[in-house]
């Protein structure tokens, strides 16, 4: 599955954000948050500190940016 331009940008101050990704979208995820969650099988994960995360899914694509300054993020398989 692909995701279509210009992407999906998420920005939050307080409160939690989850997302769920289909297990074959081909995206490239971008999260900035202190407490980040990810259940999702087979992905890499590249942590740029503690803060910051990037992630390809599937063999990349378009972008998926989260920045959440107070709270978690979750991102799970669906």
């Amino acid at each position: 599955a692909e995701l279509n331009a210009p992407g999906i940008k998420i920005n939050n101050i307080e409160g939690s954000v989850e997302v769920g990704v289909k297990k074959d979208l081909n995206a490239d995820l971008k999260i900035d948050s202190s407490n980040v969650q990810i259940d999702i099988p087979s992905v890499q994960t590249n942590s740029s500190g503690r803060k910051s995360y990037q992630l390809q899914l599937g063999i990349g694509g378009e972008n998926i940016s989260i920045s959440n300054i107070e709270g978690s993020v979750k991102i799970r398989g669906i």
